[in-house]
């Protein structure tokens, strides 16, 4: 018996539009640092955040209505999520992934329709502001970082003695294993106004003598050497089948015999369908460059094979992002 068809996958996905669009504006306003750890009324709230009370009252039912907070006897307090991830109480802050998806990704996908219809990049890196830069830059490193710690915990990179991150915006996989491994030297090899950003970021850390970077564009300028184990992260899905196999010769070619190359994205299933995040993340790249999508395992297996290396295998890091590894024959 076929099951009956109703309108509420349609209008879940709409929902979903109007708790994103409240949670930028919580985000924004400051609500959940507002709330802390205590418990607070609209007015005490309202005055925090420098808003009337009664639409006060409008946005902070809605962030209840959606999980975000918890609402008893007229008092509202932070939800579990909030407070962990969203009130800048702890070291789980992901709020510059708020940050990118209010700032950079909503502008970004106005444009969608455009892009799909006319094939083109219609706003990538250089259509940012300053300001979106960062957001971006901070955004990606936040969302990445869970993805790096699952890196050093299943790749063993004691038998390497320096790393490059190739396009690896603020260095959070290459410090990652660098803290994780003293031995090591690494390089993080970026264009200039992310690589200016890394420095400021690093140079804070205690393993900046073990950081070098170096400024350049994977496509136009040579890969540095030196190196025996090779990072690419979430720059595949940026360009074209075409350009990523150039992208992959150039690395072997700039690779010692057995190097190791780690290739972290959003990689699919062949149908390009799971993991259903990947799936959905195909428009931003194809809005970003003109020419991104999601790959599948098989697909980047292929493009290795082609280019000089041998496959090693496919793991699951954090979300969606997952890893391939492989070897220069």
């Amino acid at each position: 018996m076929n099951e009956q068809v109703t309108s509420e996958p349609v209008l879940k996905v709409l929902g979903g539009f109007l708790a994103a669009n409240y949670l930028f504006a919580a985000n924004e306003m400051g609500v959940f640092a507002a709330i802390g750890s205590d418990t607070k009324t609209v007015e005490e709230i309202a005055a925090l955040i420098t808003a009337p009370p009664r639409t006060t009252r409008i946005l902070v039912d809605a962030l209840v209505a959606t999980g975000f907070l918890q609402k008893e006897n007229g008092r509202y307090q932070n939800s579990p999520v909030a407070a962990t991830f969203l009130s800048g109480q702890t070291p789980m802050d992901l709020r510059p992934i708020i940050n990118l998806w209010d700032k950079v990704v909503s502008p970004q996908w106005d444009t969608l329709v455009e892009s799909l219809r006319e094939n083109r990049q219609t706003f990538g890196l250089n259509e940012f502001n300053q300001q979106q830069h960062q957001f971006f830059a901070k955004g990606v490193a936040t969302l990445t970082a869970p993805s790096a710690q699952a890196l050093v915990q299943q790749y063993d990179f004691s038998a390497h003695q320096s790393v490059l991150d190739i396009a690896g915006g603020m260095g959070v996989f290459l410090t990652t294993i660098l803290q994780q491994y003293p031995h090591l030297q690494g390089t993080l090899f970026e264009l200039p106004v992310t690589a200016n950003m890394a420095r400021q970021r690093i140079s804070a850390l205690p393993i900046a003598d073990r950081t070098h970077i170096a400024e350049g564009d994977i496509l136009d300028d040579p890969v540095p050497t030196g190196h025996d184990a090779f990072i690419l992260a979430n720059a595949i899905h940026i360009f074209s089948p075409e350009k990523n196999q150039a992208i992959l010769r150039k690395i072997h070619a700039a690779a010692p015999d057995n190097a190791r190359l780690l290739l972290i994205d959003f990689w699919t299933d062949p149908a390009h369908i799971q993991p259903q995040f990947a799936a959905l993340m195909a428009g931003e790249f194809q809005i970003f460059s003109g020419e991104g999508d999601v790959y599948s395992v098989q697909e980047v297996y292929d493009w290795l094979e082609a280019c000089g290396w041998q496959p090693i295998g496919h793991n699951h890091l954090a979300g969606a992002a997952s890893l391939i590894s492989a070897q220069k024959a």
